[in-house]
């Protein structure tokens, strides 16, 4: 009789059960979910790597920028066709990309995490591309840690007073945040097209090292990211001039 009550109950609570359907359910979870927060954390790592070279106080000193390595038209189409964190990691290393191993163990890191999410939550899937553009975009914002200066105090650099409220420098900083809104944007729209695919195969079959459903999401986010870097150079490359 006992073990017939204690299934009864166990019934009752998996029939109780109510799992998330709407955009609104979903940002709930966003908000305290260990996946899906590494997934952003693991995200706005990957922007800082590129961000944090761009504060002006390490352009003017480093002129940084000038001699950035950038992927030619064909070196693009072979990164494109990558399959797997392997070919993506010897593909970096191979042509010399800075931190390239850095940037792949992030990837992977980002890529295992919103798997992990989407995985635990296949209702995400139901929801509308616009919609979950929206959840990932408002995430990325709530953890947002974009601190490329729009303006610098009074000071004199090279001979050349830069106003607090003038240009080049705040030009610059305004330049930057168009660069990164930009990422932002391209950023939302691959992951919020990613589950559907990621859903069809797993990390289990596929094995981490050559995890092919993936590598549409990680491969776009890294292209993205790489031209986020290269609307970044030009800014510096024109602030650059215009100091020196």
């Amino acid at each position: 009789m006992v073990l017939l009550v204690l299934a009864t109950s166990c019934k009752k609570d998996r029939i109780k059960e109510v799992r998330p359907k709407t955009a609104a359910d979903f940002e709930k979870i966003m908000a305290v979910d260990k996946d899906f927060s590494s997934f952003i954390s693991s995200s706005i790592e990957l922007e800082n790597l590129t961000l944090e070279k761009y504060e002006p106080s390490i352009l003017v000193q480093n002129n940084f920028g000038t001699n950035k390595k950038v992927l030619t038209p064909a070196q693009n189409e072979e990164l494109k066709k990558i399959k797997s964190f392997v070919e993506m990691r010897n593909f970096l290393n191979n042509h010399q990309i800075e931190e390239a191993n850095i940037i792949v163990d992030i990837l992977e890191k980002q890529s295992l995490s919103f798997y992990n999410f989407v995985k635990k939550y296949p209702e995400y899937s139901k929801l509308g591309q616009e919609e979950k553009e929206i959840l990932i975009g408002n995430s990325l914002k709530a953890n947002d840690k974009l601190t490329i200066s729009t303006q610098f105090s009074n000071s004199r650099i090279n001979g050349k007073v830069m106003l607090a409220n003038g240009d080049p420098m705040q030009a610059y900083g305004l330049a930057i945040e168009g660069c990164q809104n930009s990422y932002r944007t391209a950023f939302r729209a691959i992951w919020a097209a990613a589950d559907l695919t990621m859903l069809a195969t797993s990390f289990e079959t596929a094995g981490i090292g050559s995890a092919v459903a993936f590598a549409a999401a990680y491969v776009a986010t890294y292209y993205a990211d790489q031209e986020r870097g290269n609307c970044m150079t030009l800014a510096a490359n024109l602030l650059y001039n215009e100091i020196f």
